[in-house]
């Protein structure tokens, strides 16, 4: 409970300021629920897990993890004019939840999948960076 949370879960939104202050001060039973996403305070839902347990984040970055190298791959240079595009890799990102949302019948990129993606573009996963 001690150390490091702060540093690990920002304040800046709803559900990591949530798991944060439970970790931080929470009872036996809802610090299982926050952990494990176990017990009677469990969260039954994916969104609710999601957004208010560590179990449930993890799982999302299970599921990023799994398409890593379709990303890496969207991201690479066009083969004719060496050229890369973030738009590929951000719609990648988009198939994971919180990711991406459906839109009259098309899934498309959300807040987070931008994120990331321009988290990515100053790494080699975007040989040209922003340069390009």
């Amino acid at each position: 409970r001690e150390g490091r949370t702060d540093d690990l879960f920002t304040d800046a939104y709803a559900g990591p300021g949530k798991v944060r202050l439970a970790l931080k001060y929470a009872d036996a039973a809802k610090l299982r629920a926050v952990l494990y996403n176990r017990g009677p305070q469990a969260f039954n839902t994916g969104p609710m897990q999601t957004m208010f347990t560590v179990h449930g984040k993890l799982l999302t970055m299970d599921l990023l993890w799994t398409i890593a190298h379709d990303v890496v791959d969207a991201a690479s240079p066009d083969p004719v004019t060496g050229v890369t595009h973030w738009q590929p890799a951000v719609n990648v990102l988009g198939r994971v939840p919180w990711f991406g949302a459906n839109d009259d019948g098309m899934r498309v990129p959300t807040f987070f999948a931008k994120e990331v993606a321009q988290d990515l573009l100053d790494t080699p996963v975007f040989e040209g960076g922003r340069a390009d």
